[in-house]
């Protein structure tokens, strides 16, 4: 398992029995030295005496009698190329001893040469063919799947960009104007799987496993195609969401929230994928004057602190970094969320907020408490609004299954009403947008000001 675990770690090309064999020092290590003996062309591991047939996906079978290097084989017959398609087979006996005698089903498919233990294997027609190797009354076989592939010029895949849950599957399409197997390959099997299936490895199935965003590749002989896979953390809100992330740095939440007020089995539902930087504090936070900051109650610098910076005065503390806030050309990328795994303290005078920029601010900030909040100072998103596409923000579902969100469009204004003299009236209220979004502000004129400061111009 430890061994497998690495080569899903470190991503190498070709098949898990491959990666075993090139790693025989780690295997021995992981069996706690015992004598271990590996033959990579019969596919054959030696542990204590006892010989395993290890298949290219890594199933280990123990052999009794004969075993074949191979127990399916796939041989191209490449359309235009006169070449036919060979392989090796190789015998392993076990207990017992003599000459092997080799058959093929059809011999128009796939024809045998040479003999003993191990012999070459041509393919001549499409068909299947199993190969028998016989000893002593022991038999193994190997089906030997022979077709006539043309070679591809062109390979496209798509969807070319997919966000998915964790434990979320979808499938892909590769389209290509040959007939190849197509293989499929992930750049980090941690993040994602994928499974070539269908005629031809035409789809692959790809399935989230953590947050984290990948590659995934599909291949014919001289082709290639990819797709950007976002691995997002799924949750009924973006609070849990947040709440389920337990490392720092820049994460996805997908949320599956509704704009219906009345849930019904027909309803609708919208996922929101939510963009988050997250400045994670293991512990207690305390934000004092002169840039002073302890966690659990050991004074830190604010350097070893990532995303979390102070003004030169000690007294403004920033989360986030300038990818997080929008440029000329670009929109703001993320929500900055401080999480406080303890409690947190924001002394006198001191003001927590977002980093801001030029084009304003991040998304949003969220300042996500795990225990108490003492906040003596003042916590800001007065600065400046983001340079950012809106989006709802769902928040919380309550006990009748309705989600609380902040609505990505808001109420209009109220309209404007007109007074005479120094009289006071109550301005028209703002129109409620949609749905459970904040409704709009209801404004209160005061014409007696308005006149007075005109009076003293």
């Amino acid at each position: 398992m430890a061994v497998k675990m690495d080569y899903y770690e470190k991503q190498v090309g070709g098949s898990f029995r491959e990666f075993l064999f090139n790693n025989e020092e780690k295997l021995k290590k992981e069996l706690e030295d015992l004598n271990v003996l590996v033959d990579k062309e019969a596919n054959i591991i030696t542990i204590e005496g006892i010989q395993f047939a290890v298949e290219e996906n890594g199933n280990i079978t123990k052999i009794e009698g004969i075993a074949l290097s191979e127990k399916t084989k796939k041989l191209n017959i490449i359309q235009g190329v006169v070449e036919q398609p060979e392989a090796e087979l190789v015998a392993t006996l076990v207990t017992i001893q003599g000459e092997i005698s080799w058959k093929s089903s059809d011999e128009e498919v796939v024809k045998i040469t040479g003999n003993g233990n191990k012999v070459t294997i041509t393919g001549l027609k499409d068909g299947v063919a199993i190969i028998t190797a016989t000893c002593q009354g022991e038999e193994a076989s190997c089906e030997v799947t022979v077709r006539t592939v043309e070679i591809s010029t062109t390979l496209t895949l798509s969807p070319e960009n997919i966000v998915i849950g964790k434990q979320e599957e979808t499938e892909l399409t590769a389209e290509q104007n040959g007939t190849e197997e197509i293989t499929w390959e992930s750049s980090d099997n941690r993040i994602a799987i994928v499974e070539g299936i269908g005629e031809n490895g035409k789809i692959g199935k790809v399935t989230g496993v953590e947050a984290g965003e990948i590659t995934i590749t599909a291949r014919t002989q001289n082709q290639t195609a990819t797709c950007k896979v976002i691995v997002a953390i799924t949750a009924e809100s973006l609070l849990k969401g947040i709440e389920e992330i337990t490392t720092g740095g820049t994460k996805k939440i997908l949320v599956n929230g509704t704009t219906d007020q009345v849930i019904t089995d027909t309803t609708q539902y919208k996922k929101e994928i939510y963009d988050v930087n997250v400045v994670m504090i293991d512990g207690g936070l305390e934000l004092g004057t002169g840039g002073i900051v302890k966690v659990n109650g050991v004074e830190k610098a604010i350097s070893e602190i990532q995303d979390l910076s102070v003004s030169s005065d000690g007294k403004t503390y920033s989360v986030g970094n300038t990818k997080d806030i929008g440029t000329a050309s670009a929109y703001a990328q993320n929500t900055v969320v401080l999480k406080v795994k303890g409690n947190l303290e924001i002394q006198n005078e001191v003001t927590l907020t977002s980093i801001t920029g030029t084009y304003g601010g991040p998304k949003g900030l969220i300042v996500y408490c795990e225990e108490a909040v003492t906040n003596n100072g003042t916590i800001s998103m007065s600065q400046k609004g983001a340079k950012a596409q809106g989006q709802n923000i769902f928040l919380s579902k309550n006990d009748s299954n309705l989600f609380s969100f902040v609505g990505s469009a808001g109420g209009s204004g109220g309209g404007s009403v007109s007074v005479s003299n120094a009289g006071k009236k109550s301005g028209i209220g703002g129109t409620r947008s949609a749905w459970f979004s904040c409704g709009g502000g209801r404004r209160r004129s005061s014409l007696y000001i308005f006149r007075w400061e005109m009076y003293f111009r």
